[in-house]
């Protein structure tokens, strides 16, 4: 009756609603990607979670599974052999995408290399090595080691520059993602400005490095220092967005020197925001590094019409990436404002032109009464995501959202908040949901309707606060839907209606990792189950491996999300600052390596990689955006799949 019950599962995956309509850019270059991971039996603590006994000490193989396979896909796998290929599995794999391998097919002498097929097939899907130090050493990620700084005459004017956020790409179309990563300057004395505070390079998988763009001295190592990777002029490789002023330097060499002929390019002061240098949104080219257009940022104006007298909330500035026509192209939407005037304006790359297309501005100081309603509704981060269903992206922009034609959607007025997540939590709803915590207020959090704003909850307060952190993700099974919490970690219902079970532990990010329909929560380096009845077991502790989370309390990885075999989530990580040196008294990441730690655990549900979903790809895309924000999925993934097919 189990394994009935599990099959019923996997096939109930292909009836959810819109659930497996994958972005474009991402479906056309897709590929199997085969991937293995391996752990060690001390690395984590199992004996209460029975589902998870036996999983270390053993290598797990795992590859996506497409939105267009059925039920009778079925795959082989195969290991290289000194005398060919030797088929591992006894019968077809085709209720699940993953693979332990046997003992007897793992060589801890040597590298060993698998094989993925169709079942009965001898057309090789891909094909994957595990090296002979990972296999001993029982190692469950790969580095990536950095390129130096030190030989780079545009930026070695500081020891080193230490990593911050990440995120991925395809830059090249061979459906293999590539790595980005924004690096800080670190070491300077104090009160001078540095050639850059911040850096953007790219690599591939194997650790090849790409390139090297230089943000220059105008543009400081904040949450405002972020990057956009789409398919810009739809050719099936992905190119960069980023704000740029004079004094970038691009992949190529190429350098924005003095635009406005007033015979300066640095206007940087130290511990003062920008309030007068030139800036941009240029695209980048994703193989190259090279600049292909470039258009003039939103005007920074005077600081007061913003909110403030010192430039800070000027500065306050995100970058999108949205489908807001149709067509194979992305669209890039640039803000600027959160707690006060807010401006957007959406541009599309014209490559034929080498230029940039103005499509529309929003504007909350333009001569129109109701958008003045919109006006402080923004967040420290954006989400993406077609909430209306006509089948073009909406920004969510915090309290309120930004229809695809530049038109105002809907405002809550609920004003500012420092956490925002979209996505479907409650699986008998229609539509998307918005959650979101408050900066001001007796509003602490709500759910509300992603298309027209409705509130469908809120937790109200006795008097106004600041609710910096909230979290929702179907962490509990023996309640329906989605779980919600904010700092208090008092856990409540998809209904708004406190459990009465155990606080959650973490407020962080959701993770998939240890092949359950719920997700493990991630905070401080490790991976926890939570338990409603007490007693959460931490599954797995990435402090042994020496890593570092950055942005201080924020404790965030450089980029976590569905980039490798099947539906479960890597964690792309710094190693720690080789010096010891702790910020707040949590590790500093170092400037050397970073660390992509997949899970070694098995699964027997089988859904299609997660980066096929339209939400959860746009939500990898904006990750780094302002304070950094979690993955969510356009349907439910969740326990009570299995309470559905009970009933």
């Amino acid at each position: 009756m189990k394994k009935i019950l599990k099959l019923l599962v996997y096939c109930l995956s292909f009836v959810l609603p819109v659930c497996f309509i994958a972005c474009k850019s991402d479906i056309e270059n897709r590929k199997r990607h085969l991937w293995g991971s391996i752990a060690d039996e001390s690395m984590g603590q199992l004996t209460n979670i029975d589902t998870l006994k036996g999983s270390y000490s053993k290598l797990l193989l795992s590859w996506r599974m497409f939105p267009d396979d059925t039920a009778e896909t079925a795959f082989d796998v195969y290991y290289k052999s000194f005398l060919g290929w030797d088929k591992m599995n006894k019968q077809p794999i085709i209720n699940s995408t993953n693979f332990q391998v046997p003992d007897n097919y793992i060589d801890y002498s040597s590298d060993n290399t698998y094989k993925l097929c169709y079942h009965g097939s001898n057309e090789v899907l891909d094909t994957y090595t595990i090296s002979v130090d990972q296999i001993k050493n029982k190692r469950p990620y790969v580095s990536i080691f950095l390129r130096e700084t030190a030989s780079d005459t545009r930026i070695n004017d500081v020891p080193e520059y230490i990593i911050n956020d990440g995120g991925v790409a395809d830059l090249d179309g061979d459906g293999d993602y590539e790595i980005l990563v924004v690096r800080h300057a670190y070491g300077y004395e104090k009160g001078i400005v540095p050639q850059s505070y911040a850096i953007l390079e790219a690599y591939k998988l194997n650790g090849s490095f790409i390139w090297r763009v230089v943000f220059g001295t105008n543009i400081p190592h904040n949450n405002a220092c972020v990057f956009i990777a789409a398919d810009f002029d739809g050719d099936g490789k992905d190119e960069i967005a980023i704000r740029t002023s004079e004094g970038t330097y691009f992949g190529d060499g190429k350098y924005i020197g003095d635009t406005n002929g007033d015979d300066k390019v640095n206007y940087a002061r130290a511990g003062y925001y920008n309030r007068e240098a030139p800036e941009f949104v240029s695209i980048i080219d994703g193989m190259t590094g090279s600049e292909l257009a470039r258009t003039p940022y939103i005007a920074i104006g005077t600081s007061e019409e913003w909110g403030d007298n010192y430039f800070k909330r000027a500065n306050s500035l995100r970058l999108a990436g949205a489908k807001l026509k149709s067509g194979n192209k992305w669209q890039v939407v640039a803000c600027r404002g959160t707690y006060g005037k807010i401006v957007m304006e959406a541009w599309e790359y014209n490559g034929a032109g080498k230029k940039m297309d103005k499509l529309w501005r929003f504007d909350t100081d333009a001569n129109n009464k109701y958008y003045k309603d919109y006006a402080g509704q923004g967040n420290h981060q954006l989400a993406v995501a077609d909430v209306d269903g006509d089948g073009f992206d909406e920004i969510t922009y915090g309290a309120c959202a930004i229809d695809h034609d530049g038109k105002g959607l809907y405002t809550t007025k609920l004003g500012h908040g420092d956490m925002l997540h979209v996505g479907k939590f409650d699986p008998n709803r229609s539509g998307l949901q918005v959650y979101q915590c408050y900066e001001s207020g007796l509003t602490r959090a709500s759910l509300r309707d992603a298309h027209t704003g409705e509130q469908i909850w809120a937790l109200v307060g006795d008097e106004p606060g600041d609710e910096g952190r909230a979290l929702i993700a179907d962490i509990d099974p023996k309640s329906p839907g989605c779980e919600a919490w904010v700092y208090d970690r008092i856990v409540y219902d998809i209904n708004g209606n406190p459990t009465g079970a155990e606080k959650a532990t973490m407020v962080n990010f959701p993770i998939w990792w240890t092949g359950s329909l719920n997700r493990q929560l991630f905070d401080n380096r490790a991976v926890n189950q939570y338990n409603r009845d007490g007693g959460n077991v931490q599954v797995f502790s990435m402090i042994p491996f020496d890593v570092a989370c950055a942005n201080g309390s924020k404790n965030n990885v450089a980029f976590m999300g569905d980039i490798l075999g099947d539906w479960r989530e890597e964690i792309i990580i710094a190693r720690r600052h080789s010096s010891g040196i702790e910020f707040n008294k949590r590790p500093l990441p170092g400037s050397t390596e970073l660390m992509i730690f997949s899970t070694w655990y098995p699964t027997e549900y089988k859904f299609p990689y997660l980066m096929s979903d339209d939400l959860y790809y746009r939500c990898t895309m904006h990750q780094n955006v302002g304070y950094n924000s979690p993955n969510h999925l356009g349907y439910y993934l969740g326990s009570d799949l299995i309470e559905k097919v009970q009933k």
